[in-house]
């Protein structure tokens, strides 16, 4: 399979998993994904999809937002996704890992914990 077909696949199938766990403004509805991200900072999250494409509802935590993620599809294939991590300074930057809720992919995802509001 050409290899932008490929990120173009596996892009839409992120945002479709995505966009199904925001039909609702709450994070825990029937439409939720969820998930268990392991952090190299030591944490390990329940995550569920909130808000848009570039974050995750930490369970008791409030977000994570992603600015990078490096995947691998179950057959191998192999892609990364950017999303302003290019002299991105706002936080300091943590590297998480975790299996798609949809997809089943391995992903590398790369963003930081926003400041409590």
């Amino acid at each position: 399979m050409p290899r932008r077909l490929l990120r173009a696949a596996v892009l839409a199938s992120v945002a479709v998993s995505l966009t199904i766990g925001t039909a609702s403004a709450h994070p825990d509805n029937d439409q939720t994904r969820r998930f268990v991200m392991t952090c190299e900072d030591g944490n390990v999250w329940d995550v569920r999809f909130v808000g848009g494409a570039a974050s995750f509802h930490l369970e008791g935590a409030g977000l994570y937002v992603w600015k990078q993620i490096a995947y691998v599809t179950p057959t191998g294939e192999s892609g990364v996704l950017e999303q302003g991590i290019k002299g991105f300074a706002a936080a300091p930057l943590v590297v998480c890992t975790y299996t798609g809720a949809v997809t089943g992919n391995a992903y590398t995802v790369t963003g930081f914990y926003p400041p409590a509001r």
